[in-house]
C-alpha cells in the first residue's frame, strides 16, 4: 500500500505515537511519504532513526498514493483537503488534536484502523468542496474550501453591508461582522459557533450563517448547493477579509465574488461502526445529562 502522511505542528506528547505508527507502516511493507515540514520535525525531536524507508514531498502528493492519513486535529484535515482533492486521494484523519469532528481516528484506535482499511472495511464519503471566482487575484489556484468561504470585516468595529445574490436573484443585504457560506462538512465548524444548524454530510445543501448580524431578524438559511451564490461588500472600510477555510485574503469593495459547489470533492474514509450521527453525539454530548445533582 501507498500512503502519505501530512502533520503540521509535532507536540513533544505525540512523538511516541508518530514514530510508532511510522514504523509500523514500514514494518508492513507498506510506501510511506511524509510531508517535508514534519518529517524535519521528527527528524530533529526523535531518538531513534524511525524513518529509514520513507519518502518526502513539500507541494503535493502524486496520484499513485492509496491513502492520506492527516496527523493532527480538524485544521490539519482541512490543509490535507487541499492535497488529496488534486487527484481524489482517500484522506483519513488521525485526531491528536481536542475535539475532532473530522479526524475521527484516536491514536489509540490507529492500528485497527489499519486492520479495518486491510479488510476493506470502510466506505467512501464524498464531501462537498467550494470553489471562489472573482477578477480579483488572490488564493492562486488554490482556490477551494472543504468548511467555508467567510467574508469578514478588517481592522474596524465598523460592520460590513455583504450584497448577496442567488442565481443572480437579491436574496439579501446582511449588515454583519460578515458572512459564512458553509458545506454540510463546515456546518460543525465556524457556522456552528455563529448559530447555524448542522447539515448532514449528504444532504447536498449549502448554509448561509451571519456573523453578528445587525438586523436581528436575519437568521441562517439552507439552500440547494446547486446554486451560485454571488456577493457585493461594501462599508465604512474599504478593505475587507476573505477566508477559504484556514486561510484568508485582504480584498476590497471593487469586486463580485462567487461561489459555487466546485468539480472536484474530498474522499473522506469512514471506517466501519462509524458514521455521522454517532460523531455528533459523542463529540456534543446529545443524551448526556452533564449536571451535576446534590443531596
Amino acid at each position: 500500500m501507498r500512503v502519505a502522511i501530512f502533520g503540521r505542528v509535532l507536540k513533544d506528547r505525540d512523538l511516541e505515537f508518530v514514530q510508532s505508527f511510522i514504523e509500523q507502516l514500514i514494518v508492513r511493507g507498506d510506501d510511506v511519504s511524509i510531508n517535508e515540514s514534519y518529517y524535519a520535525s521528527i527528524k530533529e525531536k526523535a531518538t531513534g532513526v524511525p524513518l529509514c524507508g520513507t519518502y518526502r514531498f513539500e507541494d503535493g502528493i502524486t496520484a499513485e498514493i492509496d491513502f492520506l492519513f492527516s496527523i493532527g486535529g480538524d485544521g490539519t484535515l482541512l490543509k490535507s483537503a487541499q492535497l488529496g482533492m488534486q487527484h481524489g486521494t482517500k484522506v483519513l484523519g488521525i485526531n491528536v488534536g481536542r475535539l475532532g469532528f473530522l479526524t475521527s481516528v484516536s491514536k489509540d484506535k490507529a492500528l485497527q484502523m489499519l486492520s479495518l482499511i486491510d479488510e476493506g472495511a470502510y466506505t467512501i464519503e464524498q464531501r462537498t468542496m467550494l470553489q471562489l471566482r472573482s477578477s480579483m487575484p488572490g488564493f492562486g489556484n488554490n482556490n477551494f474550501a472543504l468548511n467555508e468561504v467567510a467574508f469578514m470585516k478588517k481592522d474596524s468595529s465598523s460592520m460590513v453591508l455583504i450584497h448577496s445574490y442567488i442565481d443572480d436573484v437579491y436574496l439579501n443585504t446582511y449588515w454583519a461582522d460578515g458572512l459564512i457560506i458553509a458545506t454540510p462538512t463546515g456546518s460543525t465548524g465556524y457556522s456552528l459557533s455563529c448559530g447555524g444548524p448542522i447539515i448532514a454530510p449528504s444532504s447536498q445543501s449549502l448554509v448561509l450563517t451571519p456573523v453578528a448580524a445587525h438586523n436581528l431578524n436575519i437568521r441562517p438559511l439552507v439552500i440547494s448547493d446547486e446554486a451560485k451564490l454571488s456577493f457585493e461588500i461594501e462599508g465604512r472600510d474599504t478593505h475587507f477579509l476573505c477566508t477559504l477555510d484556514s486561510r484568508y485574503e485582504t480584498i476590497n469593495n471593487k469586486y463580485r465574488w462567487t461561489v459555487t459547489k466546485a468539480p472536484l470533492q474530498l474522499n473522506r474514509v469512514r471506517l466501519k461502526g462509524s458514521n455521522f450521527y454517532k460523531t455528533i453525539r459523542e463529540k456534543l454530548n446529545w443524551g448526556m445529562d452533564l449536571r451535576k445533582w446534590q443531596d
